[in-house]
């Protein structure tokens, strides 16, 4: 796997996750976050990406990050996903509302 940019995360507040650590790293330090967990097959989640995406343009004081659900299977049951595409608010690394397809 590649490392996690964190020069990139800098400079955007949207991040595909590639790198398990880094991202619990960089979590830990994000006052309010929106987790986006999606699978490559899945078509729905491949549309719901660009909403994510249009989000985190319009809203920059969230961080964005975008989570494959079947790569990062620790993540997915660390945080109790059992359907994609799933989308979780956090704030202070809380889950404040959850948004997830029918299983």
């Amino acid at each position: 796997k590649t490392s996690f940019n964190m020069a990139a995360q800098k400079q955007t507040n949207f991040v595909t996750v590639n790198n398990e650590d880094a991202f619990k790293i960089v979590f830990a330090k994000s006052s309010y976050a929106v987790l986006f967990f999606w699978a490559d097959w899945h078509e729905p989640c491949k549309q719901i990406t660009s909403v994510i995406t249009e989000l985190s343009n319009d809203y920059k004081q969230l961080q964005f990050y975008s989570i494959n659900a079947e790569e990062y299977e620790s993540l997915t049951s660390q945080f109790n996903v059992s359907a994609v595409p799933t989308i979780i608010l956090c704030k202070n690394k809380e889950e404040s509302k959850r948004l997830e397809a029918e299983s």
